[in-house]
């Protein structure tokens, strides 16, 4: 799979990326070579959902965690930075990829065993808290 680096457009007006070096990778057909080709859950248009507090750092959010229709946790939204801040844009783009994951049956315990741990074993971001959250959600489709 061949790899080139494009470098970037000596003026930022040429093109809104041009500061930024861009990795790009080719491979044949339409399959994306970081994305699994296993079948993503569609979720339904009415499905349950819980909402609850979380704080982390001394900040309060609020995190909606949806579930399939067998009781597991599918998607989740995150609001508690300021509306347009970087931070919520952050746990935007957090909330979309770990959504993404946990459709593809990425399993909540194992991301949260892969989040980055301060040494008392606490989330040490608060994507590591999110996905704490969530896999405390993890139900098992015959309960």
């Amino acid at each position: 799979m061949p790899l080139s680096l494009n470098c970037a457009a000596s003026s930022a007006s040429e093109a809104p990326w041009a500061r930024y070096d861009v990795l790009s990778v080719r491979c044949p057909g339409n399959v994306h070579p970081m994305i699994s080709t296993s079948h993503r859950q569609r979720l339904p248009n009415r499905r349950e959902n819980e909402t609850v507090g979380l704080v982390f750092d001394g900040h309060r959010y609020h995190v909606t965690v949806g579930f399939a229709l067998d009781g597991r946790p599918l998607e989740v939204f995150c609001h508690g930075g300021k509306v347009g801040s970087g931070m919520d844009l952050i746990l935007d783009d957090a909330c979309v990829a770990l959504s993404l994951l946990l459709q593809h049956d990425v399993e909540p315990q194992a991301l949260a065993h892969s989040m980055g741990r301060l040494g008392d074993g606490a989330a040490a971001s608060i994507i590591g808290a999110l996905v704490d959250l969530v896999a405390l959600f993890e139900r098992k489709p015959s309960e």
